[in-house]
C-alpha cells in the first residue's frame, strides 16, 4: 500500500479533541493520559503480577512527592535536624526492603540486581561502576581523575 492509499485514520493525524461540553469516556481519557505520562523521561511503567506489590507503587508515588518537598524545604522552613533523620529512616527502610526482596528472589531463582541508587546507599559498587573504574585504570594516560 502506498502512502496515498493509507486510510485516513492511520496517517498520523492527531485525535480530534471533543467540544468543551462533550465529555470523553473516563477510561479513554485515563489511558491516553497514562500513555503520555509513560513517554516522560523520568517515568517508570510498572506491571504488577501480584496484588501484594500494589501498595509499593502507591507508597513510591507518595514518597517521591514527600521527599521532594522535604528536600526543597530544608533550610527554608525545616531545620536540617528535623528533616535529615527522616531521610535516614527512609534509607534504612529501603535497605530493609532490599534485603527481603533479595532473599525472596534467591529462594525463587529470580535474578535480582541491586538498584544503582541503593548500591550507593550501601556503598556497594555496581557492575557498571566496576567496569568504568577498570577502564579508567587501564586508560593509556593513567587513571582519570574525577
Amino acid at each position: 500500500m502506498t502512502k496515498q492509499e493509507t486510510p485516513p485514520d492511520t496517517q498520523g493525524e492527531k485525535e480530534a479533541k471533543p467540544a468543551a461540553n462533550e465529555k470523553r469516556p473516563t477510561r479513554q481519557r485515563t489511558k491516553t493520559d497514562y500513555v503520555e505520562l509513560a513517554k516522560e523521561r523520568n517515568a517508570r511503567v510498572i506491571l504488577h503480577n501480584t496484588p501484594d506489590t500494589y501498595p509499593l507503587t502507591d507508597m513510591a508515588r507518595y514518597a517521591d512527592q514527600g521527599i521532594r518537598r522535604l528536600r526543597n524545604r530544608i533550610m527554608i522552613s525545616l531545620a536540617p535536624k528535623e528533616a535529615l533523620p527522616l531521610l535516614d529512616e527512609y534509607n534504612d527502610a529501603l535497605v530493609q526492603l532490599h534485603t527481603v526482596v533479595s532473599k525472596i528472589c534467591a529462594v525463587t531463582n529470580v535474578r535480582y540486581r541491586t538498584p544503582r541508587a541503593l548500591a550507593q546507599i550501601l556503598g556497594e559498587q555496581t557492575p557498571e561502576a566496576a567496569d568504568k573504574a577498570k577502564a579508567a585504570a587501564n586508560h593509556p594516560t593513567g587513571p582519570m581523575e574525577k
